[in-house]
C-alpha cells in the first residue's frame, strides 16, 4: 500500500482559501467563532451576577426582619455592626433620648443611631429626638 502525500501542515480541510459557506475565508470564520464565544462568555457572566444579586437579597432576611419586634431589629442591627468591625454600645429600650445605638468608627469617631423599621417615612418627631440624642450623648454624627 502506498502511503498518501501528506498536507505539508496546512489546514486539515486541503481546500482553497475561500470557503465556499457564504464567502468567509477560514481565518474569518474562525474570528466569528472566536467573537461568538466571547460574546456568549459575557451574557452567561452578566445572568449569573444578576442570579448571584436576587440571591443575596432573598438571603438578606428582609423577610425576617419585616417580622421582627423594635428591640429584636435593634439587637440584629447592634450584631451587624460588630461583624463589620465596629464598636456598639446599646442603649436603654426606653429613655434612651431618641438613640438606640451609639458607634465607634476605627478612628473613634462616635455616631448615635436611631433605628427604624417602618415600612413608610418617619416623622419630624424621630429626626428631632437623634438629633437631641447628639448632643446628650456628646456625638459628631447623627445616623
Amino acid at each position: 500500500m502506498r502511503r498518501r502525500k501528506g498536507n505539508g501542515g496546512k489546514n486539515g480541510l486541503g481546500l482553497p482559501a475561500v470557503l465556499l459557506l457564504g464567502g468567509l475565508t477560514v481565518e474569518a470564520l474562525r474570528h466569528w467563532i472566536f467573537f461568538g464565544a466571547i460574546a456568549l462568555a459575557i451574557a452567561a457572566l452578566i445572568i449569573w451576577r444578576r442570579r448571584s444579586k436576587a440571591e443575596q437579597w432573598r438571603s438578606s432576611g428582609i423577610a425576617e426582619i419585616d417580622m421582627m419586634s423594635g428591640e429584636q431589629f435593634e439587637m440584629r442591627m447592634e450584631r451587624f455592626f460588630r461583624d463589620h468591625h465596629w464598636k456598639v454600645r446599646r442603649t436603654r429600650v426606653t429613655g434612651d433620648f431618641g438613640c438606640d445605638l451609639v458607634l465607634f468608627d476605627s478612628q473613634g469617631t462616635k455616631i448615635v443611631a436611631q433605628l427604624k423599621r417602618y415600612g413608610s417615612n418617619v416623622g419630624i418627631a424621630a429626626v428631632q429626638e437623634v438629633l437631641g440624642a447628639q448632643h446628650y450623648y456628646q456625638a459628631s454624627q447623627v445616623w
